[in-house]
């Protein structure tokens, strides 16, 4: 039980540092004119998102953005392009440099954690899933969790922290 404690907390403490690089590098990252035009449809999905959640919940826009996020008209504009921003930095990133370093996400490891997202919402078999979600369990896992992107995220951050690790010797 100890060892699998400090095992536990030595991941969380790499995580922990994998997340600051990450951010740090995201942050430096500069967003050019190009990729306004991205960061403009990243807004326009998730306003979309968030407009069509409202809906279901039957509130109105002000009274949901004061509900869900504490945030007036201006605030939550301002908050969604600053994630939306940061949604495309990371995007751009992560994919280029899996590119450069030849980083692969296999469809074995796609598949292992769409069943492992199957079984968290308690499904033993995808039709189930599909018909009580009312989309495709991959639509669904890239939607709410950007799930190849994380795979890829993931394969990146251990390259970078490896690099880091290996100067620091």
């Amino acid at each position: 039980m100890a060892k699998q404690l400090e095992e536990q907390e030595t991941e969380e403490q790499l995580y922990n540092i994998k997340t600051k690089i990450w951010n740090q590098i995201v942050a430096e990252t500069e967003i050019t004119e190009a990729i306004a035009l991205e960061v403009d449809s990243k807004v326009e999905m998730l306003n979309t998102r968030y407009e069509k959640l409202a809906e279901q919940q039957g509130m109105e826009w002000e009274e949901f953005l004061d509900e869900y996020f504490k945030y007036d008209t201006d605030e939550y504009n301002e908050q969604i392009r600053l994630y939306a921003e940061s949604m495309v930095k990371t995007e751009m990133i992560v994919y280029a440099a899996a590119q450069k370093e030849g980083i692969e996400v296999s469809e074995k490891e796609y598949e292992e954690q769409l069943d492992s997202i199957l079984t968290s919402y308690g499904y033993s078999d995808r039709e189930s899933f599909e018909d009580a979600a009312g989309m495709a369990l991959d639509q669904f896992a890239e939607e709410q969790y950007s799930l190849k992107l994380n795979l890829y995220l993931e394969k990146v951050l251990d390259v970078i922290y490896d690099r880091i690790a290996e100067n620091a010797e």
